[in-house]
């Protein structure tokens, strides 16, 4: 006959536990209660135009989730300052046109004329 295992009383759990877990769930209603991001808005660019390559400066407001930046159908790199601010440069073979910002809340065009690539 096998021998019995002797049984071990399992460990108590902390007795902060319940504090623990309702402080999670405060933390999980607070984040589901945070209100969904806005998108770009009010976007201005500087300087209004240029060849491939020369930085532009994007101020406007809820621009900190930027994703991307386009030039017509072109992708440009871009670098989040603030979330006023997003710096970026003129891609090759852009074409002039509205600058395109995209954020997780939505896109929105520059305000004012079209940049204008020149050459």
């Amino acid at each position: 006959m096998p021998t019995p295992v002797p049984r071990t009383p399992s460990p108590r759990p902390p007795a902060y536990g319940l504090m623990g877990l309702m402080l999670v769930a405060a933390g999980l209603i607070a984040a589901s209660l945070r209100p969904p991001d806005p998108g770009p808005t009010r976007i201005s660019c500087l300087p209004v135009e240029g060849p491939a390559g020369i930085k532009v400066v994007l101020e406007g407001e809820g621009l900190e989730a930027t994703r991307a930046v386009r030039f017509g159908d072109r992708e440009a790199p871009f670098k989040v300052v603030s979330d006023r601010r997003v710096e970026t440069r003129v891609p090759e073979g852009a074409a002039s046109a509205p600058i395109l910002l995209v954020t997780g809340g939505g896109a929105s065009y520059s305000t004012g004329a079209p940049f204008q690539v020149v050459q």
